[in-house]
């Protein structure tokens, strides 16, 4: 049976392409910002679908299954795509778990507002680093990079086939514990820079307990994580930068798992 010209196994193949590439589009980092519209997601994921068709053909071998089975390949594409999406998310939940950090050790978490890009509290540093992470990962073409790591997994795990590696699983602990320390990273100068302050401020009050320190000593923690935060803003940046090719060495490792 043909429907615009288009076989049932063309039609077939492009559903489950349509697939993997939505579910990615609303995981991923940029396109899956709760304030781009669902049409939008929608409309990217087709346009990519139809862009890697002949490439996503190569390595699919579906001709007309049944609906069972199709349902089956329909999860399965859903969810390589949510893991793919969630993966290339990590760089970003990794600068936002820094600023939390910041903000809990320089006394900002009082003052923790909605982020219109996570949909809950989040904090006032860590929204200043994430708008830096935007423009970094545009200026380095990030964007591009995971396009084309979209195409890349086509052709690492073809469409309507999946193989499991245990080994993937230490892995995942592995990565787990690299992105926290990486977090730890770019939180350190302030992390340390508060904590010498509150040292600072201890054994002032202890040798001059007439000052009333408690009184000033948010605002002076807030002016020293401010200034240590200028200050190590390039620092910052180059670690964040980092993360973008780090970010693309998880993919490639991880569709070696689901060969």
């Amino acid at each position: 049976m043909d429907f615009l010209g288009l076989t049932t196994g063309q039609i077939v193949l492009l559903l489950l392409i349509f697939a993997r590439v939505g579910a990615i589009s609303f995981t991923a980092p940029v396109i899956s910002n709760p304030r781009v519209p669902p049409q939008i997601k929608a409309g990217l994921g087709l346009a990519l679908t139809f862009a890697f068709y002949s490439l996503a053909a190569r390595g699919a071998a579906i001709a007309a299954p049944t609906i069972p089975i199709f349902a089956l390949l329909l999860i399965k594409e859903v969810v390589v795509g949510v893991v793919i999406g969630y993966t290339a998310n990590l760089l970003f939940n990794v600068v936002q778990m820094a600023g939390e950090m910041q903000d809990n050790q320089a006394g900002f978490s009082f003052a923790g507002v909605v982020d219109p890009n996570m949909g809950h509290g989040a904090a006032i540093l860590g929204q200043l680093q994430m708008t830096m992470m935007w423009l970094i990962f545009f200026a380095v073409n990030g964007h591009l990079l995971l396009i084309r790591g979209i195409g890349e997994s086509f052709l690492a795990i073809p469409v309507g086939s999946f193989s499991y590696d245990p080994q993937v699983t230490p892995y995942m602990f592995s990565l787990a514990t690299t992105l926290m320390m990486t977090a730890v990273k770019i939180s350190a100068p302030i992390i340390c820079a508060v904590l010498l302050a509150d040292l600072a401020m201890g054994m002032l009050q202890r040798t001059a307990p007439q000052l009333n320190l408690i009184a000033v000593g948010f605002q002076v923690k807030i002016g020293v994580a401010v200034v240590m935060l200028l200050l190590a803003l390039p620092l910052v940046a180059v670690l964040q930068r980092d993360l973008i090719p780090f970010n693309a060495h998880v993919l490639q490792k991880l569709y070696t798992f689901f060969r």
